[in-house]
């Protein structure tokens, strides 16, 4: 099926140098339709303004043979400049001409990907105009797969509400009343706060981690729990991932003689036998769910997570298991690595065309991302965790639970730019722009001030209502830092005490960890979250990159011949010497997005570092799955 109405075939067939399309309900932002489009050799931006259009013009396309495509939102085509608008091919997408026979205001909240199997589904079988309560029961039906079928039971539908929130599939609101008006037709579901649990993941893991004690205790005592049908089979299989990967907490239990075998991956239990199982089981889902090469971004999100989990449970293992046992979990672990770096530099420039409303999926899309959220809030602060990877972010995250009292957390993944380094990655951040529009500051940090203001002055809000505070470590004297902007109404703050413990490291990933909680434990950082969330907040962590724990492989001799000497990346402006870079040092090419023309990159290859060979650090800079894929969370005061 040629989605949407043809016009990917059309594009893939013109001889055009610019393309414009006008699309208000954003239907070319999904992943596969984006990927095509640049296949096609088209570059997409988003037509924001025209002066950020003439600057990426002149610089990108004018004088070179590189071909565009401009996305409208509901602009119209004579707002582009005429020089460029001449000539162009031009294409009008809505819902309303994709789909004239449904209710556009019922589809409008569907994610760009499930257009996709509504089309098919939409042409095939619709042949008269639906109305508003029949496009809903079709939306329901045919993307979401309710029907009586599935729900007739309530391991019916608790089996479906897994299958959602695994997925991290949204219902949209417009779909909650009909949705939860036909689960209520199915007996024992009464009594679940259903609005709730359909529309939020959270609020659904925390339904099941609620009634799972309850499961424990009645099934203990010997009686049948009559709450949710955790027996079920298929049932089973999603809890035994769910605690796996961190998604369900085990709860401490004392009496076990009189449960069943398969509760054990829900019961909390300090012995190193129960955590080896737990990695085990990480290990085999690892092993057995890779994500291909034609693979969404989502899965390999949710690698990431796995990832993550399964490098903090082996390094605190380590002293326990067998140096083989080691040598096969970590030679797995870097096999997923690579076949993620061989992904995303296909995927970069696809994933850097998506916007998407639920969160920033790249880290230039922050600050835009915050300004949809800072129109129904009255103050929101960003705090960069510089260099934390999601690895570092579960033992961030315990500490937080623990000490930040009647919060609720939203936890998102977003992809730092490769090279990932912080005067790329973080600069980012604080301009929503791409490395090739950071002008003399791309090599340092020194314009991020300057940049935040920019940014946030080109949406209204003056210079007095905002501020920047950098180098946080998380002392007193930052918390008496940050106490002196509370009544800015947005903040962005940098705490760099995490890139300065990855750079120290001696003792590696076990390290890292040890080195994390010391330092929320003795210092001020959550006290100065606190005081944010106190103030009125909604606070935003980031972070610019991850890091990896590398082996030298050699360090290279190029004295001032090389831009950028990191421990990862390398970065050239001279042709001649990147090229004899390339033949002398175990490296890779890097075809990177959004760097200046000319500007060249090479990272270390798997798991090495430009350093002493045989020399173990903890570093960044290149395109690992540990370095790239980094948390994004919201934090909010429950109502």
């Amino acid at each position: 099926m040629d989605w949407p109405g043809g016009v990917i075939k059309d594009i893939r067939e013109s001889k055009a140098k610019v393309v414009l399309v006008r699309d208000p309900d954003r239907l070319l932002l999904e992943e596969h339709l984006l990927e095509e489009i640049q296949d096609a050799g088209f570059d997409v931006l988003e037509f924001k303004d025209p002066l950020y259009l003439r600057h990426a013009w002149e610089a990108r396309y004018r004088h070179t043979s590189r071909k565009l495509l401009l996305r409208l939102g509901n602009q119209s085509f004579e707002d582009v400049p005429f020089d460029i608008y001449q000539g162009a091919l031009l294409f009008d997408l809505s819902l309303a001409n994709q789909f004239e026979l449904l209710d556009p205001r019922v589809i409008r909240g569907l994610a760009r990907d499930d257009l996709v199997n509504l089309k098919e589904a939409y042409d095939q079988q619709v042949n008269h105009f639906l109305g508003e309560k029949g496009t809903k029961e079709f939306v329901l039906q045919h993307v979401f797969n309710v029907s009586p079928v599935v729900f007739n039971s309530t391991a019916g539908v608790l089996r479906w509400l897994l299958s959602l929130h695994y997925r991290g599939r949204q219902i949209p609101n417009c779909l909650l009343d009909e949705l939860v008006k036909e689960i209520k037709q199915v007996h024992g579901v009464i009594n679940w706060p259903l609005r709730e649990i359909v529309s939020e993941q959270e609020a659904f893991y925390a339904f099941l981690q609620e009634h799972w004690s309850v499961f424990l205790e009645q099934t203990a005592a010997g009686r049948s729990y009559a709450g949710l049908p955790f027996g079920d089979p298929e049932i089973r299989v999603f809890l035994d991932n769910l605690f796996a990967e961190g998604y369900l907490k085990p709860v401490r239990f004392e009496v076990r003689e009189s449960l069943p075998q398969w509760v054990v991956c829900g019961i909390l239990d300090d012995h190193d036998a129960v955590r080896e199982r737990k990695l085990e089981k990480l290990v085999c889902l690892l092993k057995n769910d890779q994500p291909g090469e034609k693979a969404d971004y989502r899965s390999w999100q949710r690698t990431a997570l796995r990832l993550a989990e399964t490098r903090k449970l082996l390094a605190s293992l380590e002293h326990l298991l067998a140096p083989e046992r080691i040598l096969q979990i970590q030679n797995l672990l870097q096999s997923v690595s690579d076949s993620f770096i061989n992904w995303y530099e296909r995927k970069q420039g696809t994933l850097a065309s998506l916007f998407l409303v639920s969160h920033p999926l790249m880290v230039q899309q922050i600050p835009q991302y915050l300004v949809l959220q800072k129109a129904s809030c009255k103050k929101i602060a960003l705090v960069v965790f510089d260099g934390l990877s999601l690895e570092q972010w579960l033992t961030v995250k315990e500490a937080l639970y623990e000490k930040l009292k009647a919060i609720k957390m939203e936890e998102y993944l977003t992809f730092a730019l490769v090279p990932t380094l912080t005067s790329l990655s973080r600069q980012a951040i604080f301009s929503g722009e791409l490395p090739y529009q950071f002008g003399g500051s791309l090599f340092n940090n020194r314009g991020e001030e300057k940049s935040w203001r920019a940014f946030w002055s080109r949406q209204g809000l003056s210079a007095g209502k905002l501020a920047l505070l950098k180098g946080l470590r998380g002392s007193e004297e930052d918390l008496a830092r940050v106490r002196q902007h509370l009544h800015r109404e947005v903040l962005g703050l940098v705490v760099d005490q995490v890139d300065r413990l990855v750079h120290a490291q001696q003792l590696g990933p076990a390290g890292m960890h040890q080195d994390i909680k010391l330092w929320l434990e003795q210092g001020k950082a959550i006290d100065i979250l606190e005081e944010l969330l106190a103030a009125g907040f909604d606070l935003y962590l980031a972070s610019d990159h991850g890091s990896t724990y590398a082996t030298g492989g050699g360090r290279p001799d190029e004295g001032c011949l090389v831009e950028t000497k990191g421990e990862r990346a390398r970065l050239y402006t001279q042709e001649e010497i990147y090229k004899q870079a390339l033949k002398s040092i175990p490296c890779r090419p890097w075809n990177a997005i959004g760097l200046p023309e000319g500007l060249r990159v090479l990272l270390a290859e798997g798991d090495t570092a430009f350093v002493n060979k045989g020399e173990k650090i903890m570093t960044h800079g290149g395109s690992s799955i540990e370095e790239v894929i980094v948390p994004f969370i919201k934090i909010v005061r429950e109502e």
